[in-house]
């Protein structure tokens, strides 16, 4: 049976883009309501990325992201969101 590893997030840019080792690191800030009031969840984003020009998102951009759910090996309790689509909106 096939599976299915997709994430869709909509939200904010809220750290600085970084290059490192020709991938795109940065953080989402995505909100949700509940009954006691809203809450913030922060997504850390992993982006391929050719250079510095290729960067396409600074601070506080509202993004559309489609990626893939990962668990970093080093700490599992912290999963990273591998972007193949980011847009701005």
């Amino acid at each position: 049976m096939k599976t299915i590893n997709k994430i869709t997030l909509i939200g904010n840019i809220c750290t600085d883009p970084v290059l490192q080792s020709g991938r795109l690191l940065f953080r989402l800030a995505t909100n949700r309501e509940e009954r006691q009031g809203k809450d913030r969840d922060i997504h850390h984003i992993v982006a391929r990325s050719v250079g510095p020009d290729s960067i396409p998102v600074t601070t506080g951009d509202r993004v559309y992201i489609e990626g893939r759910l990962q668990y970093h090996g080093k700490d599992p309790a912290r999963p990273e969101i591998f972007a193949y689509s980011i847009t701005k909106i």
